[in-house]
């Protein structure tokens, strides 16, 4: 069964939206997030408008190689769209996996992190970094269905677009917030790529992918 079918609809967006039970909250804010970018994109590109669903899912409903919690694109031919644009519902080990790395490979950068990304009581929540990744997740889309020659490699940072993305991304107050929080060499290489190794093989019970795969993919 596809990604997707039989979840609830949410209406009022450029593109389908579906979400898991108890996630009705958190698909508003999500497609909020997607809502903004699609309708930059297609500005950008000359108004190209890729057939996609947005897919907020939850871990029993998550059917991907990719770990609970990376957003991420799929256009597969039994998808319920053209393209689809996954994204978690909530957190799960691999995040939680990616804040305990950071930890302890920078504790200084770990402090910034922790006052960044508070979940008001303490601990870590990188919901909103994540958003970030699922804005990347709309390139590819844009990218594949819309017959575009880009280059999306470093992830949240896509050339030649890059400038306008960035200039794009400033503007939105909450997700840009928490992106320039980031310490310098976190933005450059990317949270996850410093324990993606580890990772794959004792967290994330899939088959093992390179550091080059994880960041285009």
């Amino acid at each position: 069964m596809a990604l997707g079918f039989g979840l609830a609809h949410l209406d009022g967006y450029p593109f389908e939206v579906r979400y898991s039970r108890r996630s009705l909250v958190r698909a508003r804010a999500a497609a909020d997030v997607a809502a903004s970018a699609y309708v930059y994109f297609s500005r950008l590109f000359s108004g190209v408008e890729p057939d996609i669903a947005v897919i907020v899912a939850s871990e029993s409903d998550w059917e991907s190689r990719q770990p609970y919690g990376l957003p991420f694109f799929n256009d597969d031919d039994d998808q319920i769209r053209p393209g689809i644009v996954v994204m978690p519902a909530g957190s799960g080990d691999f995040w939680i996996a990616i804040g305990e790395d950071i930890r302890r490979a920078s504790p200084r950068g770990y402090t910034r992190l922790l006052a960044t990304y508070t979940d008001g009581t303490g601990g870590l929540d990188l919901q909103p970094f994540f958003d970030l990744v699922t804005i990347h997740e709309l390139g590819h889309a844009f990218e594949v269905l819309g017959d575009l020659r880009l280059r999306l490699s470093g992830w949240v940072r896509s050339s030649p677009t890059w400038p306008s993305t960035r200039s794009w991304q400033r503007s939105c107050r909450k997700v840009s917030t928490h992106w320039r929080c980031f310490p310098s060499w976190e933005r450059r290489v990317g949270v996850w790529v410093l324990g993606c190794a580890p990772l794959a093989s004792a967290r994330w019970k899939i088959s093992k992918p390179t550091t080059r795969e994880v960041m285009t993919r």
